[in-house]
C-alpha cells in the first residue's frame, strides 16, 4: 500500500484516553501515512502502563500487544 490513514486508536480495550491532558473529550484522529513514513507523537493519558493498542484504518484493524 502507498498509505493509510489511520482514523482511531484504541489503548489497553478503552481503558486508556487517547489525547493530552488538555483535550476535551474524544480527540478526532485522521492521520494519513504514506509509505515508510512514521508518526512518533500520539499522545495517551489515563493509564499507568500500555499493554495493548488496536488501531483502526482505511485498510482494516491491527492489534498490537506488548
Amino acid at each position: 500500500m502507498d498509505s493509510v490513514k489511520i482514523t482511531d486508536i484504541v489503548p489497553n480495550r478503552g481503558k486508556c484516553k487517547v489525547g493530552g491532558i488538555l483535550d476535551q473529550g474524544k480527540v478526532k484522529i485522521n492521520k494519513v501515512l504514506k509509505y515508510r513514513q512514521v508518526w512518533d507523537y500520539i499522545p495517551i493519558t489515563g493509564c499507568g502502563k500500555l499493554l495493548e493498542v488496536q488501531v483502526k484504518t482505511d485498510k482494516g484493524e491491527w492489534n498490537f500487544k506488548f
